[in-house]
Parts: structure tokens; sequence; C-alpha cells
């Protein structure tokens, strides 16, 4: 009966999750050596015995998104360690070159978004001003 319960609170304790911060810089590749790369951690994550993740050195033109996730795998190891050991998967993907001609994953294009939008000015100019509305009809 107590190992049932056990279980149950284990279980309760631990889930699956995954957080992606995006910095709106059009994505690239992603950064040497830090595709789903473990990021350990302690009593529930709370004990970091890692340095933070050097940005700058991974990607020096600037950083598009980062992804940090809870997987079947590293949620096995915190259920298996009660807490104790709770690791992370991350990875990290820069940010476009500038002048780079591959098109951004996930169809990200400001440029051509904006002459979509707005087919008459260059990217960067303001808006057209809107065009007037022809009057709806009375009601009768």
């Amino acid at each position: 009966m107590r190992l049932w319960l056990l279980a149950c609170l284990a279980l309760l304790l631990v889930g699956c999750f995954r957080v992606r911060t995006q910095s709106g810089l059009p994505p690239g590749d992603t950064a040497p050596d830090q595709d789903f790369r473990w990021y350990h951690a302690f009593l529930f994550g709370l004990a970091q015995p890692e340095a933070p993740v050097n940005l700058t050195e991974h990607c020096p033109q600037g950083w598009a998104e980062i992804e940090e996730q809870t997987d079947f795998l590293t949620g096995a190891f915190a259920i298996g360690t009660l807490g104790f050991y709770t690791p992370h998967r991350i990875t990290i993907v820069c940010a476009r070159a500038a002048g780079h001609d591959v098109p951004a994953m996930f169809g990200y294009d400001p440029i051509r978004d904006h002459r979509a939008t707005y087919p008459a000015t260059r990217a960067g100019d303001p808006p057209p001003p809107p065009r007037p509305q022809r009057p709806l009809p009375a009601a009768p």
C-alpha cells in the first residue's frame, strides 16, 4: 500500500513540459553542441551546478530561440532519484546571419511579410494612410 502511494506521489510531482522563448530575430542554425543538450540540476531544479549558457559565445550574431524541455527520459531520472537529480534538455537556435540568403526556418521573413502587407512601401517605411470607407446604406 505504501509503495503504491509513493508511486502515485512521484507521478504527481513530475511531468513533461516544454518552454520555448523566442527573441524575434529570424532563426538560423542550431548552436554547435546545443541541440538537446542535457542541463543538470539537483533538488527539483533548485541547485544548478553548471554555469549559465553563454549565448554570446555560442551565437555571436544573437539567438533566435531557446527551448527547455523535460521529456520522458529526463522525467524518469527525476522520478528514479525522487527529485534529487532533475535534468532538462535545452536547444539553442542562433539568429540568422545578416545578409544570409538562405530562407529562414518556419517561413519567417520580415521583409517579405512587410511587402505583402504594404506593397507600395519599402521595408521600414510607415504604413500608408487608410483608404476612405464608403458609408453604409441606411436601414429601411
